[in-house]
């Protein structure tokens, strides 16, 4: 399976990748305190919450002329007229 990045997150991820480099970066270089290892996990996870929210998923689809197909990961609940 592939790991794509949707189209309009790109310029995000690539900004958010390049400001967490140079932040880690820097809390490593200086004095190894607790506080630092806690300040880069913070970074790292917020990282990859940004990477997880502008994923693109490949999507298994079934060819079935009787399956109704939700947008955006949804469930269809109910149709009405």
């Amino acid at each position: 399976m592939r790991f794509k990045i949707h189209p309009e997150g790109r310029v995000i991820v690539s900004v958010a990748t390049l400001i967490v480099a140079v932040v880690v970066f820097f809390l490593l270089r200086m004095d190894i305190a607790p506080w630092n290892w806690i300040a880069v996990a913070a970074i790292l996870l917020v990282y990859s919450i940004i990477i997880r929210f502008f994923r693109n998923p490949e999507r298994e689809l079934n060819r079935d002329p009787d399956t109704i197909y939700s947008p955006a990961d949804g469930t269809v609940v109910v149709i009405e007229q």
